[in-house]
């Protein structure tokens, strides 16, 4: 059997922070809905079967993301997304089998990553302050990649 396509988190930093525990529950009810999406596509070509499971389970992703973001305002949180990835050769993009999940606001990579606080006056002077990293996206996709790919495998190649 195959290794399934990976899903990339999209936001991550690549390793885990030591900020508090999370903890996910998958609900059955979003399993079975991403289940009976796949069984539309049951006689289509491997290729275009495989697309779709990598999605669905970037979908499945979704959800657990957008809860363990911090909200302030929202936004962050409404702009959680699963999309599929493309590759760019030239003019022309292809689709690949990969999907991306996470937040897609502007500021999304300063709460990820954290940033220097800098005035906005000219100069952009440092104010000695820095804004503490949290990477809840790379806490979720910890907790959840292993049961996602799982169902890329079962769905995809069954």
């Amino acid at each position: 059997m195959a290794a399934a396509a990976p899903i990339r988190i999209r936001g991550g930093t690549g390793a885990l922070a030591s900020g508090g525990a999370i903890q996910v529950q998958l609900d059955q009810r979003s399993v079975a809905r991403v289940v009976a999406r796949l069984d539309q596509n049951r006689g289509a070509p491997l290729g275009r079967r495989l697309q779709l499971a990598t999605l669905k389970a970037a979908d499945l992703l979704r959800g657990p993301i957008a809860a363990a973001a911090p909200v302030k305002t929202g936004t962050l949180k409404r702009s959680v997304r699963a999309r599929p990835m493309t590759q760019r050769f030239g003019f022309s993009s292809v689709p690949t089998f990969d999907a991306q999940v996470g937040p897609t606001a502007p500021h999304a990579h300063l709460v990820i990553q954290g940033h220097r606080i800098v005035t906005k006056l000219p100069g952009h002077r440092y104010l000695g302050r820095s804004t503490r990293p949290n990477p809840f996206v790379d806490r979720v996709a910890a907790v959840m990649l292993p049961r996602a790919l799982e169902v890329v495998r079962q769905e995809a190649f069954v």
